[in-house]
């Protein structure tokens, strides 16, 4: 089981936006794309695997941890789940922003990475 404090460590790399909180029009818009275009989502899941590269070490233990990898080989899974999750509505425009707090109910988001 992922606890709390290290699911916040990894919510704040999951969300697609950066600093900022993309906006419901921007995650239909993204949702509907990546559900569209096997291409667009190709292409999200390598920029997605690159920033992974650029992470800091107890980040990517984090991210391993959430999909059950190791460290070495955890990007792709992570970003196939993670974006796979939002093209497919599994991960909803609420559940996006229930991962800016670490006191939400993140079980459904944990499930999917899992691979559940």
């Amino acid at each position: 089981m992922i606890s709390p404090s290290l699911f916040a460590v990894s919510a704040s790399a999951i969300i697609l936006a950066g600093c900022t909180t993309m906006s419901s029009g921007t995650w239909h818009n993204l949702h509907e794309k990546m559900r569209d275009s096997p291409q667009t989502r190709h292409r999200l899941v390598a920029d997605c695997i690159a920033r992974q590269r650029g992470l800091n070490s107890q980040r990517k233990v984090a991210h391993a941890k959430l999909v059950n990898r190791n460290v070495a080989n955890y990007a792709p899974t992570y970003c196939r789940r993670f974006l796979g999750g939002i093209a497919s509505g599994r991960i909803t425009y609420d559940d996006y922003l229930k991962l800016g707090s670490p006191d939400a109910d993140h079980s459904k988001v944990l499930k999917l990475m899992a691979g559940r």
